[in-house]
């Protein structure tokens, strides 16, 4: 017998959705301790992505929500139960990358189709992508016919050399932990990415508006899975996502336009990759 939803059980449109954070995963008590970072090393011009908060507030506010309902949530506090809490433990980035597919990836999907947008999350072998290559990045923004959109790089939260907060004011760190997805960017002719540890994430846009025929990667304020939106000051992951999404879908590619001296990435040695 199927059972009716417990009293004040609420209906969630998109924009209820987007203003959610997202629950902590679910760890140890082991787990993988190593770096994954790849001996890839941006070597281009960068910048911190101007007014990024405030694009993305704009794009929540003057967006027309469409009021079609996309989940309900429990009356809270739910019981231990419920799946409105983590059931699942995660120990490397394989569960990692599945919790973000799961929580991140299917909310998303929805929130997108209910706003009449075609725009999903998925993994680089169900794109349609035209040129051959050898590398597969973890996780796509893509249509529902494979073109793709944006390209993310995933690493686990706990290894230390993945804390991506903690690298912005450490140079070379800093361009160690972004060259992956700065390549990927570039290989796929893709305009906009992002490196997400599911706790941490951080989003890239390539920009040529500077001319001098060199491409700029600007990179994003960090927004944490759990960060609620506060007007003027924070804004949720699901919002920064919504706002990636919107850019990507209306201009997705992106030629990039390499240093001739220091080139785009490189490995430790300055050997251009």
């Amino acid at each position: 017998m199927v059972s009716s939803p417990p009293p004040g059980t609420v209906a969630l449109n998109g924009r209820d959705l987007v203003l959610r954070p997202l629950p902590d995963l679910q760890t140890g008590p082991s787990n993988t301790k190593s770096s994954a970072l790849h001996d890839i090393y941006f070597r281009g011009r960068m910048e911190e992505w101007p007014d990024f908060i405030n694009e993305v507030e704009n794009a929540f506010r003057l967006f027309p929500w469409h009021t079609s309902v996309v989940d309900v949530q429990e009356p809270w506090p739910a019981q231990p139960h419920s799946l409105s809490y983590e059931q699942v433990y995660v120990g490397d980035e394989h569960a990692v990358q599945g919790r973000f597919s799961g929580l991140i990836g299917q909310a998303m999907g929805g929130i997108f189709a209910s706003q009449g947008k075609d725009i999903y999350f998925g993994d680089y072998k169900s794109c349609t992508i035209q040129k051959k290559y050898n590398k597969i990045p973890d996780v796509m923004m893509r249509t529902a016919a494979g073109a793709p959109l944006a390209v993310g790089e995933e690493k686990t939260p706990w290894a230390g050399p993945h804390n991506i907060a903690h690298t912005i004011r450490r140079e070379r760190v800093f361009r160690h932990i972004i060259g992956q997805p700065a390549m990927y960017m570039r290989d796929l002719e893709l305009k906009f990415g992002f490196l997400s540890t599911y706790e941490q994430t951080m989003f890239f846009r390539q920009d040529d508006t500077l001319g001098n025929n060199q491409t700029v990667l600007h990179w994003s304020p960090v927004i944490e899975h759990n960060s609620e939106y506060v007007p003027g000051e924070k804004v949720t992951l699901k919002q920064a996502l919504f706002y990636i999404g919107l850019q990507a879908s209306a201009a997705p590619h992106f030629i990039t336009s390499e240093s001739r001296q220091t080139g785009w990435v490189t490995d430790h040695e300055g050997k251009r990759l």
